[in-house]
């Protein structure tokens, strides 16, 4: 054998061995990423691609690992590497969209999935995801349109039929949502997502009835949430149900002490079924977490009103504070006037009345006379 053919053959086997040192750091990179042990993952990869620069898998699988590293950029930018190499590749966008999610990048989610459904276009999650991004860029039509698609290929979908109606509600398309949250909870009647904003529809359409039964299966299935109870009371209330909605408020404020709407409405529902010791301590409870809040002022000093012997000084002082936050506030200037006539205050009492009707407010203009 000659020198020429010898050199060659050396040549021949060692680019081979080389060959299978890259295959082979490549499957350890791999079996390393797979329990979980990404940086000695990554140092793998990194030696693959120093030994082979267009190994797309080797830059694809260390995108992986540096995702799975919290380096969201970094891992673009191998997810990057890989596409410029294979474009081809459905699971390479769906990384690098992953990365995107993490990174809050919505454009760049939207141009992946774009390429993944061109690639792949019975994909259901693809369309699905597609009308999730476009659900975020407040894009509704378009985003019910992708989530159309997805049923279309997948009809139990129970996700695609979830925001598709958070979708049609944000739209106040009504009806359109009531039809696809029926098909969310056929599909998937474990959600209590579902049944809530089910019953946020319901109550939208008039059916409180039907509402109060939605809210009351959601909270079957999550007893912890404190805005199901919220609306359910905001529901009983429509049905004039006072104890059963001051009980649904209750419960909503001993799981967040400091929601502020549960904490009004309670005082209003007890404000109405006259029980005002118990309004005048809950609309305290709100002028405390919110103390411009001049709603609660009003309903105080209205709930002090009714406690002629004692509350009706506290009313007075109530109606001056909501006057100072709303000086345009008619109501207020005749409640203080009628809680002066109580006390006997005569020329200011008239002085309140006279405010009220310029203000535009009738019975004052009666009571100035």
């Amino acid at each position: 054998m000659n020198r020429t053919m010898l050199a060659l053959l050396l040549l021949i086997s060692s680019a081979s061995v080389a060959q299978d040192q890259v295959e082979y750091d490549f499957k350890l990179g791999k079996e390393n990423a797979a329990a979980g042990n990404h940086l000695i993952a990554i140092d793998y990869f990194d030696k693959v691609i120093a030994a082979n620069p267009n190994h797309s898998a080797a830059y694809n699988n260390r995108g992986v690992s540096k995702y799975n590293s919290g380096e969201y950029k970094a891992a673009v930018a191998d997810y990057d590497r890989s596409i410029g190499l294979k474009a081809d590749i459905a699971n390479v966008y769906y990384n690098r969209c992953d990365a995107f999610e993490k990174l809050g990048d919505l454009q760049g989610q939207l141009r992946d999935l774009d390429k993944i459904t061109l690639l792949q276009p019975n994909d259901a999650d693809a369309w699905y995801r597609k009308g999730n991004v476009k659900n975020s860029l407040k894009e509704y039509t378009s985003a019910i349109s992708d989530y159309n698609r997805a049923i279309s290929i997948k009809a139990n979908h129970a996700d695609a039929h979830y925001y598709k109606a958070i979708c049609y509600l944000q739209t106040e398309n009504f009806k359109e949502s009531l039809e696809a949250l029926n098909k969310a909870v056929e599909f998937y009647p474990e959600s209590s997502q579902a049944y809530t904003y089910r019953g946020i529809v319901k109550g939208q359409l008039g059916d409180y009835k039907g509402s109060v039964q939605d809210y009351t299966k959601a909270i079957e299935l999550n007893p912890k949430d404190a805005a199901t109870y919220y609306n359910r009371g905001v529901s009983r209330d429509k049905l004039a149900d006072y104890k059963e909605a001051i009980r649904d408020y209750a419960v909503a404020t001993s799981l967040n002490a400091s929601y502020t709407s549960a904490w009004m409405n309670k005082a209003i529902a007890e404000d109405s079924l006259k029980q005002y010791v118990n309004a005048v301590a809950d609309y305290k409870k709100v002028i405390e977490l919110s103390p411009a809040n001049s709603l609660a002022f009003f309903g105080l000093a209205h709930a002090q009103q009714q406690m002629v012997i004692t509350g009706i000084a506290e009313a007075e002082s109530g109606y001056t504070k909501v006057i100072g936050l709303q000086p345009g506030n008619s109501a207020a200037y005749l409640e203080r006037g009628n809680c002066r006539m109580i006390m006997g205050n005569i020329a200011e009492a008239k002085k309140d009345f006279v405010k009220a009707c310029e203000l535009g407010n009738a019975p004052a203009c009666v009571k100035a006379k």
